[in-house]
């Protein structure tokens, strides 16, 4: 950049040729002057990639005279004043006109990775870093600064001297200080890229001067040439087709460079119209008149048209494009802080064009969900179905979603350029159809919403009904001819699909150029047509809608069927069962089939899931939603979803409060009903059934016991501790098998006596490490017949343990310790057995010395820590006072003498009796 106080004048000349801008430098010759040749600063690459030293970073210098320059006494570095930092002086060396010569931190570093050498050198030596003998190396200037060269990262100014220590041209690049330059604006170049001039430009402003992109150390970065205008592709009634992008940023907002740059960039790439959007609040005040001046430039009629846009960025509610505006609109401007202010404002600006920005929550918004603005919906006529900003991306159910819910916006494939590639980084355009290459025809084509978007570069596509042409709002017609041009140079084969609102209307493939297809529709109130095109590589294309005016009623669909609770069965068949196996199931009640595109499923958790275009449901058929698709899950225990139509209209509402239980679903009975959710038999793609009624699982109580906690089960058996001697709501029952307890529920007013025959139903459970089966109702435990009382087993001590865990035992040894009135233990010399007495038994204990002989019969018991249980924890429970026998005289008991009577219990496996 020109320094404020040089002496040197540079005048510039721009000469229009076609579209571009030729810049001729004038200089006054050497002779009238005592100032030294002027020379720029051309390109700088400030962040190297060699780890730890960047050396290959490197400054261009470049020669706009048109004679050569001796560079002798001519000095570089980044001390912008005498001082502490970096500069070096050049020795006696030529640089040529119209050449640039590159001074690099290292050769070897630079060579390393640009594979060519620089000219000079300034670090080759120290750790690191090696010198290049084939290349010179600069000397420092200590006379200005004696320090090495260093430029930061984060910021640092560029300085080139003139023989006589004049500031000759300078930089500066992020923080760096551009007022002490004189400079205007910020620049910056990340990793791997660097700043380059647009040569020769040269106005003081960083953002208009320099572009940053890929190294091009040696080159000059000129305006390319301007290029003659591809054909346009000629359709019905006169009208042509031009492709373009409505959508780019340059260095005025995030951009690579500045608009003219940008603008000669896309007619290069053969563009017919090109849109330049900065972010309105990035946006200069001091630039927005200069990007109407360089598209002003910039268009040549017939030729190329450039516009100036910008972008509105709203905070997580979305980013719309605005053309033909003379303000400057910013969100960081009060009356344009919100969405709804901006609605607001567009409803007052009839002449302003709007478009969709790349509608996605993850993109920046989708504009509350496209909420209808009858304010602002005359001037929304775009939206992006295509973008190319970050990586290329498609939003087709946003498209079908916005115009279902009544706007009317024509679909836009653009670049959303951020990067130095304005027009060649994308084949995406955006098509218009115009009466001619001209600003005003172009922004009258997209107020007239003739518009398409395609991913080939130069397809066009448009849609006719009964002769209006796609964009218009028709009235209802029963009988109407829609007609589809396709024109493609190449001459690639395609699909064609016509499309009544979300519903396929139609499908035929061609081969041969031009396409000229008419069918017959019935227009209904409500609907809209378009078209999609997709070619044999995959390139897509699709057609501004015709509307039909009128409003249409909604089909009546059911969300049918919900299984929330997957378990054992893959439901979705992809291999796996697991929890994404969770399902819903709409049903379509009516006798015509029932396009999807674009309506809308969401559970309580508020998430959102657009259905896609493709997606039919047959007449009084089904289809079925997977977790996978939807992006949200079903809560097991309680959730609501709900059925949102193309129109916004909530269709169904499904709601359920507990778990139907795993693999089980909720369903409406019959098909489509009105009905609330009830336990059904799954039934995916098929006529709802309810669930057969549930059994619980019969068992004896040795195989319930082997059963997962909280099975369900009924069991026969003996009452051996009726209800309440226990516990109020305890007994024991048992069968040939084990024994087991049963809980009672509360206030359950049963009474059976010892040995009667009883069924129990319940669930099973543990309680303190022993089995119990829980009965819920009263009713669940029902008498089978009276019985006689079973006689207790005789067991050793050692084995009271969990075999006979539930059991009606009689235990015989000698009492040998105590603990309170409750507590005792029996031994018969194999192991202590505890003796524990409930206070609802009402048993006294006698007093019993250390050693007494005795005999107790009871039922075996077990209460433990669950952490750490121990066969300590089992206990003997007497139930009456004649289970304690204190015999007279006391045998002497040994394991041997434990002989069964006939009538004892025919199967024990653990104890063999």
């Amino acid at each position: 950049m020109i320094y404020q106080y040089h002496k040197f004048v540079a005048i510039l000349t721009f000469i229009m040729l076609g579209s571009g801008f030729l810049f001729k430098v004038n200089f006054p010759a050497t002779a009238q002057s005592p100032d030294p040749p002027f020379i720029y600063i051309s390109e700088l690459l400030y962040d190297g990639l060699t780890p730890s030293t960047e050396g290959d970073e490197f400054v261009e210098l470049c020669n706009p005279n048109g004679a050569p320059v001796d560079l002798a006494n001519y000095k570089v570095g980044d001390a912008e004043a005498p001082g502490h930092e970096s500069m070096y002086q050049f020795p006696s060396t030529n640089l040529l006109p119209n050449q640039c010569m590159v001074i690099a931190k290292n050769a070897a570093q630079f060579q390393a990775r640009f594979g060519t050498l620089p000219n000079f050198e300034v670090v080759a030596s120290g750790k690191g870093y090696s010198d290049t003998d084939s290349v010179p190396n600069l000397e420092k200037y200590k006379q200005w600064s004696s320090g090495s060269w260093a430029l930061a990262n984060d910021g640092d100014e560029l300085i080139l001297l003139d023989p006589r220590d004049q500031i000759m041209d300078s930089l500066a690049y992020r923080n760096g200080n551009y007022e002490l330059l004189g400079l205007e604006g910020k620049a910056t170049a990340p990793a791997p890229q660097s700043l380059q001039r647009v040569w020769p430009f040269d106005t003081n402003a960083m953002l208009t001067d320099f572009v940053h992109t890929d190294p091009t150390p040696g080159q000059p970065t000129s305006l390319p040439t301007p290029v003659e205008s591809p054909p346009a592709a000629i359709l019905a009634d006169g009208m042509q087709a031009y492709w373009g992008s409505l959508h780019a940023h340059t260095s005025y907002s995030d951009g690579a460079g500045p608009p003219f740059y940008a603008l000669a960039m896309a007619r290069a790439a053969g563009l017919h119209f090109y849109a330049i959007t900065d972010h309105g609040y990035m946006i200069p005040p001091n630039k927005w008149a200069d990007i109407l001046s360089q598209t002003v430039q910039a268009t040549v009629p017939n030729q190329f048209v450039a516009l100036r846009g910008l972008e509105w960025t709203g905070k997580n509610v979305g980013h719309l494009n605005l053309f033909n505006l003379d303000a400057q609109v910013s969100r960081d401007d009060p009356r344009f802080a919100n969405l709804v202010d901006l609605y607001a404002w567009l409803g007052t600006q009839p002449q302003v064009i709007a478009q969709f920005n790349h509608p996605a929550y993850i993109d920046g918004g989708t504009f509350n969900n496209f909420a209808y603005q009858a304010n602002a919906a005359p001037q929304l006529f775009l939206q992006e179905i295509g973008n190319h900003g970050q990586s290329y991306k498609t939003y087709e159910a946003a498209f079908l979603q916005s115009n279902g819910l009544g706007w009317h916006v024509a679909p836009t494939n653009n670049g959303d350029t951020h990067t130095a590639h304005w027009g060649s980084d994308t084949r995406g355009r955006t098509g218009l159809v115009a009466r001619s290459l001209t600003e005003s025809d172009i922004l009258e084509a997209m107020r007239a919403r003739r518009v398409f978007a395609t991913e080939d570069n130069n397809l066009a596509l448009a849609l006719r009904l009964n002769g209006a042409w796609m964009g218009a709002t028709l009235v209802p017609n029963d009988q109407a001819s829609l007609t589809v041009e396709v024109v493609d140079a190449d001459a690639e084969p395609f699909t064609l699909f016509l499309y009544d609102s979300n519903l396929p209307l139609a499908v035929e493939t061609f081969h041969a150029m031009p396409v000229q297809w008419t069918i017959k529709v019935k227009a209904q109130a409500g609907h809209f047509f378009w078209a999609k095109v997709i070619q044999e590589d995959g390139d897509t294309a699709y057609s501004a809608p015709i509307w039909i005016a009128g409003q249409s009623a909604p089909e009546p669909l059911k969300i049918n069927e919900v299984l929330p609770a997957p378990h054992d069965q893959d439901w979705d068949s992809n291999g796996m069962a697991d929890e994404k196996d969770e399902w819903l199931e709409l049903f379509n009640p009516t006798s015509q089939p029932v396009g999807l595109g674009g309506w809308q499923l969401q559970d309580s958790s508020r998430k959102n899931y657009v259905i896609p275009l493709e997606t039919i449901i047959p007449p009084n058929g089904f289809v079925i939603f997977y977790h996978a698709e939807l992006g949200f899950a079903l809560n097991n225990d309680q959730d609501t979803v709900t059925l949102t139509h193309l129109n916004g209209t909530i269709i169904d509402t499904f709601s359920y409060d507990h778990s139907p239980g795993y693999d089980k679903s909720f369903c409406r009975l019959p098909d489509g009903s009105h009905y609330g959710a009830e336990a059904c038999t799954p039934t995916p793609h098929a006529t709802n059934r309810p669930k057969a009624k549930a059994q619980p699982l019969r068992v004896n109580i040795y195989e319930a016991k082997r059963l997962t906690d909280n099975a369900w089960v009924r069991l026969t058996g003996q009452v051996t501790a009726p209800p309440g001697v226990l516990g109020s709501r305890t007994m024991y029952i048992q069968d040939e098998t084990a024994g087991i307890m049963v809980y009672l529920p509360q206030d359950h007013r049963l009474a059976f006596a010892l040995g009667d025959r009883v069924k129990v139903e319940g669930n099973l459970h543990t309680y303190h490490e022993e089995f119990e089966i829980v009965v819920e109702e009263a009713s669940k435990v029902k008498l089978v017949e009276p019985g006689i009382a079973p006689p207790p087993l005789p067991i050793v001590t050692t084995s009271m343990l969990e075999p006979y865990e539930g059991y009606l035992v009689i235990l015989t040894g000698q009492a040998v310790n105590f603990y309170g009135s409750s507590t005792f233990w029996l031994d018969d010399g194999t192991d202590p057995a505890k003796v524990y007495i409930r206070e609802s038994t009402a048993i006294h204990k006698p007093f019993i010395e250390r050693g007494t002989p005795l005999t107790v019969s009871g039922i075996v018991s077990q209460y433990s820590d669950q952490d750490t249980p121990s066969r300590d924890d089992y206990r003997l429970l007497p139930r009456y006072q004649t289970d304690l026998i204190l015999p007279t005289p006391t045998p002497t008991f040994t394991p041997t003498m434990a002989v069964a009577p006939a009538n004892w219990p025919s199967l024990l496996p653990e104890t063999g009796f």
